[in-house]
């Protein structure tokens, strides 16, 4: 009996120091998130039309030039179908049209909305050319692929608190516009404010401090431990125009919590198919020794054109420039 106690004495002694010893698996270093994000990170592209495609083949690239890209994030997989999602004000003007999509691998997939009208998947109502939006500032896109693309893991962010580390992904627009070049940035930053319920225009709930700009609208927002718990929509506040908190919004950019997300009607048909499940360490060993091959578009014009000529759009009916992309206001 004496021998028994003992053991059992030394067995809690030593998973309480194990408890107190060991750091939280989950926490994450800015490299490891780092690694996650570029996995399941996107980019999006508008529409061309026949004669800009034409244009860019011959290697005149000036009729595209002023093109303002999207992000966004993977974050379903039901069979070969896939699922992003991105700020609906990314899209606006894309839903019955035609844009790209380019993925981790540097493949370009074409969205296709022309007929069925069910491959862009809007959570809130656009106002105008996506100025504001009715609900939430979300779309999911679907696009399918026989490649295995990972889905980024998900929290809901109920817990999340001011003063909480985030990391926001996507890819700036260059301040001159000409520039052809596209770079991912991957920037840190600091919960500055958090809603006690989403905003009616946009269903924005939290600010951050992290450095954002055009063409980042629609990339998601990672927390400390590797997960998405939201999706970046708009930057600094000019003027009028500000997100949640007209003082803090001078200061911080503006995001959706995934929370809401979640709770949205139209997002039920793929809860199934989310990834709530904790970090995979084996996701953050690939990603830290793989490397994205769209971290850096050199020509993003070309290579978007290039799958717009392969796929045979070029020679259907185009959107015109009424199907390009309409991107947020820093």
């Amino acid at each position: 009996m004496i021998l028994f106690k003992q053991l059992s004495i030394g067995v809690i002694c030593f998973l309480t120091a194990l408890r107190i010893t060991i750091p939280s698996a989950l926490a994450l270093t800015k490299q490891e998130v780092n690694a996650i994000a570029w996995q399941v990170s996107v980019i999006l592209g508008p529409g061309l039309t026949k004669e800009q495609i034409k244009a860019i083949d011959k290697g005149n690239y000036n009729v595209v030039q002023g093109w303002e890209n999207g992000s966004g994030v993977i974050i379903a997989r039901q069979g070969k179908t896939y699922y992003a999602l991105s700020a609906l004000h990314v899209v606006a003007d894309s839903r019955g049209g035609t844009f790209a999509l380019a993925t981790p691998d540097g493949e370009v997939h074409i969205i296709n909305d022309e007929k069925t009208r069910l491959n862009i998947i809007p959570l809130g109502k656009p106002q105008g050319y996506g100025e504001s939006i009715d609900g939430l500032d979300l779309v999911l896109i679907k696009f399918r692929s026989n490649k295995n693309y990972p889905i980024a893991p998900i929290a809901s962010s109920e817990n999340l608190k001011e003063g909480s580390s985030i990391y926001v992904n996507g890819w700036p627009n260059p301040e001159d516009l000409s520039i052809t070049e596209r770079v991912r940035r991957f920037e840190e930053g600091i919960v500055s404010f958090v809603a006690n319920s989403p905003s009616s225009n946009g269903g924005y709930s939290f600010l951050y401090s992290s450095w954002t700009a055009s063409g980042m609208s629609g990339g998601p927002i990672f927390n400390s431990e590797g997960q998405v718990i939201g999706i970046h929509g708009r930057g600094r506040a000019r003027g009028n125009v500000y997100c949640v908190n007209p003082q803090l919004s001078r200061s911080n950019s503006c995001g959706i919590q995934i929370v809401h997300f979640l709770s949205h009607r139209d997002v039920r048909r793929i809860n199934s198919a989310l990834n709530t499940n904790p970090v995979d360490p084996k996701m953050v060993e690939k990603g830290r020794i793989g490397k994205s091959k769209t971290d850096r578009i050199d020509n993003i014009y070309k290579t978007f054109a290039l799958e717009f000529l392969d796929s045979g759009l070029n020679r259907k009916p185009s959107g015109g420039c009424d199907f390009l992309l309409i991107d947020d206001c820093e």
